[in-house]
């Protein structure tokens, strides 16, 4: 037995906390830097005053623009290796986000490339030839840690697909063996293009011939491109869930959204989803095993019950296997429901065209501060996409500005003295409590667009077209 194995959770976890940046270039390291639970101010400008020009000049690039530069020889792979990793350091440093840096067996995969680069006279190795990118420790990489440890709060474009159209074969995962509402897996980037860029050549490689869930969908580029070409599109607006308010920075961007798509020439109308059955499908799924999973896993450690799906359905038994067979049968029936209803829409605003996609929050309020959570959270909009299986993308239409997102007057009038929906619940209340524009200056605001089962191309053909609108907005 190693001596790591007989030391208390906590003194584990503080080592392993020590030792993240210990194995990276001590120039990577900068001792002003560290992390705070408890200041407020942005720190998006600090890596700029410890990148060299040419670290500030790689990192600004997204997927295809660095491909482009790697294919042409402009950069190394080792270049563009040590500028991500020196920016991923400092934010580390910052914001105690990174489980473990492989950097030595990176290095030298990127040295390897660069070599047969040369000695090819400039062919690359493979579509993704020199990119550096992370993964989610639940992710199997050998000579790494896989502890199974969201992008709304980052202010990041993030592609949830369908199952079975990324491979999640071997992933570990909590629960594994549900199946009422499997897991997925997605890319997460700056930009749009490089969510297309990943998604097409992950299917590409045909993973279905090694993943047994995969389905065999090649890339359908005719709905891509059908969706960015410019034609009237029909997008339905759910600006809330008439349960849970979002906060005003996220009713801003659904409005800011909207705004865009009608002078776009997009028929927009209301639609609204019923998240309330949703989420009581998602709860029962997530404790149908009264955090036996998780209780187990936390045994092998040592630490304490965090009661993260117990606190919300207390005293609640392991689903029996008939019960499992009936959670699965009624989840089925809400999808076929919601399914109808989609198809229903050809029949609501001025158009008989059935709708193309949705628009709605993420979540109902930007990024808690710390300790704020754990009472705050809300799954509905996430865990409705989950249950239904659906295809979606978030957009980040911008960062908490206290100019514009003015707190509301209480809880019936919002900062223009427009009325606002009374307050639903304890938890309406309570989130609408929090919002602080001072507090939450600088945070990003997101929403997502949904569309069906197995439609990943329109999704993102649709999300081209969104960040388009954006960067046109004056």
């Amino acid at each position: 037995m190693s001596a790591t194995s007989n030391l208390s959770w906590e003194s584990r976890a503080l080592e392993k906390k020590s030792n993240i940046l210990s194995l990276l270039p001590k120039e990577y390291i900068h001792s002003g830097l560290s992390h705070s639970t408890t200041e407020t101010a942005s720190v998006q400008g600090i890596p700029q005053n410890f990148l060299s020009p040419k670290e500030l000049e790689i990192t600004a690039l997204d997927v295809p623009a660095i491909l482009s530069a790697l294919a042409s020889g402009e950069y190394t792979s080792v270049q563009v290796l040590q500028a991500f990793t020196h920016r991923a350091a400092i934010a580390h440093q910052l914001l105690n986000c990174c489980m473990e840096f492989s950097y030595a067996s990176a290095l030298s995969r990127a040295q390897k490339l660069d070599d047969s680069f040369r000695a090819s006279g400039g062919k690359t190795v493979g579509p993704l030839h020199g990119l550096p990118f992370s993964v989610k420790d639940q992710c199997r990489v050998i000579g790494t840690e896989t502890t199974c440890g969201p992008s709304a709060y980052q202010g990041l474009w993030g592609l949830r697909p369908s199952s079975g159209r990324i491979p999640y074969h071997d992933v570990l995962n909590s629960m594994e063996g549900q199946e009422i509402m499997p897991s997925v897996v997605g890319p997460m980037s700056h930009s749009v293009s490089s969510l297309t860029l990943f998604t097409k050549t992950v299917i590409a490689a045909q993973p279905w011939l090694v993943d047994p869930k995969c389905q065999p969908i090649l890339w359908r580029e005719e709905i891509y491109q059908s969706a960015i070409a410019g034609k009237k599109l029909k997008i339905g607006i759910m600006e809330w869930d008439e349960e849970i308010l979002p906060q005003p920075p996220i009713r801003w961007a659904m409005r800011e959204l909207e705004a865009r798509l009608k002078a776009a020439g997009h028929e927009v109308f209301p639609w609204r989803i019923d998240q309330k059955t949703a989420l009581s499908i998602v709860m029962r799924v997530f404790s149908s095993d009264a955090s036996g999973d998780i209780d187990r896993s936390r045994a092998l450690s040592g630490e304490p019950p965090q009661n993260v799906m117990t606190a919300i359905s207390p005293n609640v038994p392991p689903l029996t296997l008939l019960g499992y067979w009936s959670l699965a049968c009624e989840r089925l029936a809400f999808q076929a429901a919601i399914l109808e209803q989609w198809n229903e829409t050809s029949k609501a605003g001025s158009s008989d065209q059935v709708m193309d996609v949705y628009l709605t929050p993420v979540n109902p309020a930007v990024a808690p501060k710390h300790g704020h959570y754990g009472r705050g959270r809300y799954l509905a909009y996430t865990g409705t996409v989950n249950v239904l299986d659906f295809s979606a993308c978030t957009v980040p239409v911008g960062f908490v500005d206290p100019e514009i997102h003015k707190a509301d007057q209480g809880s019936t009038l919002d900062a223009n003295g427009k009325e606002i929906p009374a307050v639903r619940s304890e938890l309406d209340g309570y989130l609408r409590s929090i919002y602080d524009p001072e507090v939450y200056k600088g945070l990003p605001v997101t929403v997502q667009v949904v569309g069906r089962r197995m439609e990943e191309e329109k999704v993102l053909g649709v999300a081209t077209m969104l960040e388009k609108l954006l960067k046109e907005r004056p």
